[in-house]
């Protein structure tokens, strides 16, 4: 990951609801992951999708 990317900026409650519902877990149940990094995740992701989708459309 990125460790010169600016972390994201949300409330407390944003913070808790990305990380309870979309932080890979560890095996006590707990995030094992930052909100930076679960956004990182998300959007590599999405761009690794968005790759296939446009090597499938170009031929």
């Amino acid at each position: 990951m990125q460790n010169n990317l600016v972390e994201p900026v949300l409330s407390d409650n944003a913070k808790y609801i990305t990380e309870s519902r979309y932080a890979i877990k560890g095996e006590d149940g707990k995030a094992t992951e930052t909100v930076k990094d679960i956004f990182w995740r998300v959007a590599i992701n999405i761009a690794q999708n968005m790759k296939t989708k446009l090597r499938f459309f170009m031929k």
